[in-house]
């Protein structure tokens, strides 16, 4: 597959702009995803404070790289006691909200920052393919990438996600290339990977095992190791041993340099708070919150105690490790605090495009086929180093990520699974193989793939053009489309709270914001502000948590705007579907609360029903049963009612009337379990 050089490089700057383009249009318009508040106001709050104490979990590297655009804003009062706390949810909601800012604005800038680091994805994957797979490869590698849904979705988004894909093909890629050519120049590539990895996401620790099979690999298959101080070093040392022993003093150095770079990230200071910050009222960090007496948590308590790496750092590990062990999660109506080893299998079969995944098949199928001579005989490809060898960073990165992801309980995303993408990307260059006369001499099946993959790169480009600027909430035909995307993945698999601008817009369409207009209710999963978005609504249960008057307020005729996470009741008191002990503790609050709401109106009768359970417990209460009308609610339209609208695909909008909202809270329930139908909800 040959290209002029002018219309090879015309080609590749079109797709690296035209895949920027989508990415960064497709959330101009979109709210604040559930991630961003607190990724940016602690990247800011890097840049101008020097502390640390913010979101420690959110990497260091990918916090401060989305901040850039946004230092222009400033940051908040440091004087407030939400500073002195390091209260991330106060701290952040200033920072979004407190001195009238246009959120949209600073968002964007912050997200446009970001989508470089899927264009840089882009750009590796093209070389990688190329170098594999030659011009024709690198091309349909790089298509693959441009258009994919799930790059274009968390791309822009002020997360580290995208950024920590990168950094595991870049680690992998120059640790690799380091076991083979052994300079300068290389130590420090590897020393910049993968200090750039380990600061952009706590999950980047994978790097360990990562290197330490490629290690073996290397060492097993005994090529000589190039050593210098040039890109072109002349001595050769042969055999096993010797690359062995240089090898571990090479891994002992980029340790050290890594060291070096990750204490440098935090100011070579190993306490979170700037000593000029005032001292909070608690201690910075509950590390008892974090320590589940394992080996784990015991290593980084004896490197808290010699002070190995940075406060902030050891923390931000823990937490992220502590918070992924028990997490409720859904999938295809199923609910688990445990997770499930098939719910990333499930997730990447649902949310990649049904044409990726031929072409992913194709490449497959091609990665076998030997090169041939004029005569059809086999020829050796390449003896010194086949393609599974040059390849092997790639398969390792395949191997312990996805491995690692199969036990994982952490199963709220399929963003999660973005590292393997990009090496699906570049071994999907092995397609070009299909239509090379070295591989393939019989012309019609050349024809013939040739064709299916050509065919493949256009049905994806056309199904990515779509759904634009819906990309989070991508699904394709096996799934049944973005329609019913619900019914098998939720949260940042679908809906991350993103869609509050398109909500107003369809409502104002609707004339349901009009003063005489029905009354609209919402349950929003998410940390943007839907009064910011100016929305006018009856609040439902949502989360996160909004601010509410413990006052019951019945449920009415109206139009019932409802997070797809949230119809799954995942964040609410009573999770999963509805049950027998949902149904006794809603039957039971019911008179209790028609008492609280008959003193409406009698200040005396309301006085002395606060002195017999307490203001409190009576807003315990209260809360308690307004979850499970909501549940009970949702449970009714998840069994009777398909939506009357959809908003982006992540928020479900249902008109019922006074006889459905009675059926759905006093009727029969439509449905009913024995028990709490979530794994793991009775340890």
């Amino acid at each position: 597959m040959r290209f002029p050089p002018l219309a090879r490089y015309s080609l590749v700057g079109l797709l690296l702009v035209l895949h920027l383009g989508l990415a960064v249009s497709s959330v101009r318009l979109k709210s604040t995803t559930f991630d961003e508040r607190p990724h940016l106001t602690a990247g800011v709050s890097f840049w101008w404070t020097h502390d640390y104490r913010l979101n420690p979990e959110g990497g260091m590297l990918s916090q401060r790289w989305a901040a850039l655009p946004a230092l222009y804003y400033g940051f908040i009062d440091t004087a407030k006691d939400g500073w002195r706390d390091a209260d991330i949810g106060w701290c952040s909601y200033e920072y979004f909200y407190g001195r009238g800012k246009r959120v949209e604005t600073l968002l964007w800038s912050s997200r446009s920052m970001n989508a470089l680091w899927g264009t840089a994805i882009c750009v590796l994957v093209l070389v990688w393919a190329w170098r594999l797979f030659g011009t024709g490869g690198g091309m349909i590698a790089l298509a693959a990438a441009v258009f994919s849904p799930t790059l274009l979705a968390h791309g822009p988004l002020v997360t580290a996600d995208v950024c920590t894909a990168l950094f595991f093909v870049l680690a992998v890629g120059a640790t690799w290339r380091a076991m083979h050519l052994m300079t300068p120049l290389t130590i420090a590539g590897v020393v910049l990977a993968v200090s750039g990895l380990l600061l952009s996401k706590m999950s980047g620790v994978l790097i360990l095992p990562m290197a330490a099979l490629l290690t073996v690999v290397r060492i097993a298959f005994g090529r000589p190791l190039r050593l210098g101080w040039t890109r072109r070093p002349s001595r050769r040392i042969k055999g096993r041993a010797r690359p062995a022993v240089a090898l571990l003093a090479a891994a002992v150095l980029c340790a050290a340099g890594t060291f070096g770079v990750v204490w440098g990230a935090y100011g070579f200071r190993y306490a979170a708070r700037h000593p000029d910050a005032p001292s909070p009222a608690a201690a910075e960090f509950d590390w008892t919150a974090v320590d589940d007496g394992g080996f784990i948590a015991a290593t980084v308590e004896k490197a808290r105690d010699h002070r190995l790496l940075p406060e902030a750092y050891l923390y931000g590990f823990n937490y992220a490790r502590r918070s992924t062990q028990r997490r409720i999660a859904y999938l295809d109506g199923e609910y688990s605090l445990e997770g499930w080893w098939r719910f990333f299998p499930l997730a990447f079969l649902y949310k990649t495009p049904s044409p990726m995944l031929l072409l992913f098949g194709m490449a497959a199928a091609a990665l076998p086929f030997r090169r041939r001579d004029a005569t059809g005989e086999a020829l050796e490809d390449e003896p010194d180093a086949p393609l599974w060898y040059r390849t092997a960073p790639l398969w390792v990165l395949l191997l312990v990520y996805g491995g690692f992801s199969l036990t994982s309980s952490l199963n709220i995303g399929h963003r999660h699974l973005l590292p393997i993408y990009p090496v699906l990307f570049v071994m999907s260059g092995a397609a070009v193989r299909w239509f090379d006369t070295a591989f393939v001499r019989a012309a019609p099946a050349r024809r013939w793939s040739t064709a299916a993959i050509a065919m493949m790169i256009a049905s994806l480009a056309a199904v990515s053009l779509k759904t634009w600027p819906n990309y989070l909430a991508s699904f394709n035909t096996l799934a049944g489309g973005p329609s019913r995307g619900y019914t098998h993945l939720v949260d940042s698999s679908l809906d991350w709270g993103q869609d509050l601008p398109a909500l107003k817009s369809w409502l104002d369409g609707a004339g349901l914001q009009e003063p005489d207009a029905a009354r609209v209710y919402l349950s929003f999963f998410g940390t943007a502000v839907p009064e910011y978005h100016g929305l006018q609504f009856l609040s439902l249960p949502s989360f996160m948590p909004r601010f509410r008057v413990a006052e019951p307020r019945p449920l009415r005729a109206g139009v019932y705007c409802i997070s797809a996470t949230m119809l799954h009741c995942l964040y609410v008191g009573p999770r999963g579907p509805w049950c027998a002990p949902y149904e006794h503790a809603y039957q039971t609050l019911r008179p209790e609360v028609r008492r609280l709401m008959a003193t409406r109106d009698d200040p005396s009768a309301r006085r002395a029903l606060l002195a017999d359970r307490g203001p409190d417990e009576w807003r315990d209460l209260v809360r308690e049963f307004e979850h499970l009308r909501f549940a009970r609610l949702c449970a009714y339209l998840r069994v009777h009612r398909r939506p009357d609208a959809q908003i982006g695909f992540s928020i479900h909008v249902y008109h019922l009337d006074d006889q459905q909202i009675a059926e759905a809270l006093d009727a029969a329930p439509a449905e009913m379990h024995e028990k709490v139908m979530v794994r793991g909800a009775g340890d």
